[in-house]
């Protein structure tokens, strides 16, 4: 493998999607014709990540940003810091093995539900790269 992060927060539910990589050529009367593509269909994933809270030293007055990294949301932040929308890293989908991607939009915390540090589901979205 090559020298790229892995994307290692596997508390989520994940979805794809191909994006059109044809051009269609509209005609009259609802004809339509679409030209062969030169490269391979690319996939947005969007995960749904579950689980994820502020995670604190024993005291609870300091975040601690290594404990528990899976569904330390302090973890994915730094992860997030060091790829940006430009950085590549790999995506371990179940069904293919490391994919390529990059963050396709940025990273976008929702409130923290009462005073418990824990966030209620979220959205990230991954696109993929060749």
């Amino acid at each position: 493998m090559d020298d790229y992060e892995i994307f290692n927060f596997p508390t989520h539910r994940f979805r794809y999607e191909y994006q059109i990589n044809s051009g269609i050529v509209k005609f009259g009367n609802a004809y339509e014709s679409a030209t062969k593509p030169n490269a391979p269909p690319q996939r947005i994933f969007t995960l749904s990540m579950i689980g994820f809270r502020w995670v604190t030293n024993a005291s609870g007055k300091a975040v601690n940003r290594t404990r528990m990294p899976t569904v330390n949301i302090a973890y994915l932040e730094d992860f997030y810091r060091r790829q940006q929308l430009f950085g590549k890293f790999y995506y371990p989908l179940p069904t293919e093995g490391n994919i390529l991607v990059r963050f396709k939009d940025a990273l976008k915390l929702p409130y923290v539900e009462g005073n418990t540090g824990v966030l209620p589901e979220f959205e990230l979205s991954l696109l993929e790269q060749f």
